[in-house]
């Protein structure tokens, strides 16, 4: 249905794809280096019991032919390929954008490692029609790896603030899922691997930071939701399965990712809390994290976050 070659950043009006004008919701799948995931990704999303959704894919200059498998297997699939990688916010607004020019009253965002149940995108559709101070809403999440006696691993049921900023409560996490919540709550943040967001809260904050680079640029949305006195839901009925090696707490997470995890809490701390405060936020967040990846036995992580830390405020002293 096409294909277009994204050159511009996000305020300089981009070419659209061409979407199909009836369509209620747009799924927002971003890919870098997917083509191993796609293929499930999309093949449970085309086979959604919800009949007024579409999809489109956003590719963020992948190398191993990830834009070519889509275009070639999913010709109907409407296919957006960024000349950069820009970053998974940036990316994501590449779609979320073309999608609302298109008169989308919502947009679900799935990760290419992610899959859904047929009935998944129904069950979180009729919960927003019912619910309209609800901004958002998420899915219980599933590890698509399960615990070592075959029960299935939670991953996502509903995350919770503490009292750092940026410190969540996961009930559950990681744990294999026995009863939990069955019904609709509450929730302080919603994660960008699957998150169903309402067109006109888009409109009212923005779509996603691009000063994130990578993560937490879901918990930067989700509280400009909240400021606006919106609300944020986990809704258990609906299901969906991620594949999350890396995780939030991996004790074999790449020395990469605690790089772009503390250069992205920099940015989280600075915009919500300003220069001194946003510090001493840092600081104490990196404390925390420390002490917990020791007492927990993660000596690898340790060095990883430790490294990542000092490195990203060092940058940082040296730009000001």
């Amino acid at each position: 249905m096409g294909i277009v070659t994204a050159t511009s950043t996000h305020s300089t009006p981009l070419p659209q794809p061409d979407l199909a004008m009836d369509w209620p919701v747009v799924a927002v799948v971003l890919t870098y280096n997917s083509a191993a995931d796609i293929q499930a990704c999309l093949e449970s999303l085309q086979a959604s019991s919800f009949q007024g959704m579409g999809i489109v894919v956003v590719d963020n200059d992948s190398t191993d032919g990830t834009p070519d498998l889509v275009a070639k297997e999913y010709p109907a699939v409407p296919l957006i390929r960024s000349s950069a990688n820009r970053g998974f916010g940036a990316g994501c607004n590449l779609g979320i954008r073309a999608a609302m020019a298109r008169g989308a009253e919502a947009i679900f965002l799935v990760n290419p490692d992610s899959y859904v149940e047929p009935d998944t995108v129904a069950r979180l559709a009729e919960f927003m029609a019912s619910h309209p101070s609800a901004a958002a809403c998420g899915p219980k999440t599933l590890s698509t790896t399960p615990m070592s006696d075959g029960e299935n691993r939670l991953l996502y049921a509903g995350s919770f603030r503490r009292w750092l900023p940026m410190r969540q409560r996961i009930p559950g996490i990681g744990q294999a899922d026995r009863g939990g919540p069955t019904e609709p709550l509450t929730v302080d943040f919603i994660w960008g691997h699957g998150m169903y967001i309402r067109s006109s809260a888009l409109r009212d904050v923005g779509c996603f930071d691009e000063a994130f680079f990578m993560y937490y640029e879901d918990l930067d949305l989700s509280r400009r939701f909240v400021s606006l006195g919106l609300e944020l839901w986990c809704v258990p009925a609906a299901i969906m399965w991620h594949d999350a090696p890396d995780g939030a707490r991996a004790g074999n997470s790449d020395a990469w990712r605690w790089q772009y995890k503390a250069a992205a809490q920099r940015v989280f701390h600075r915009k919500h809390y300003g220069a001194v405060l946003g510090v001493i936020l840092g600081w104490l967040m990196a404390v925390v994290e420390s002490a917990q990846l020791l007492r927990s036995g993660r000596v690898r992580a340790f060095f990883h976050h430790a490294s990542a830390q000092l490195t990203t405020r060092a940058r940082t002293k040296r730009k000001m």
